[in-house]
């Protein structure tokens, strides 16, 4: 499990997300930003990516507690 995390790029178990305040690009595939986007939380877990408190399902951006949980821990 090895984690590479850089300002504006993380690395997780092959994964690769990099943003920006203007964009958000996982594996090379540039997806929408979630609603109010402020990058100051980016975690991958098990493939799902979480960003301020937003999970990334199904082509689109969702509030969840497991979002939020990642954003505050």
């Amino acid at each position: 499990n090895t984690v590479v995390v850089l300002d504006g790029y993380i690395l997780q178990n092959g994964q690769e997300v990099r943003y920006s305040k203007d964009r958000i690009v996982v594996n090379g595939v540039a997806i929408p930003n979630p609603p109010k986007f402020k990058a100051n939380s980016v975690t991958i877990v098990d493939n799902r990516l979480f960003v301020g408190g937003y999970e990334y399902i199904d082509g689109k951006w969702k509030r969840t507690l497991r979002a939020l949980w990642y954003k505050w821990f």
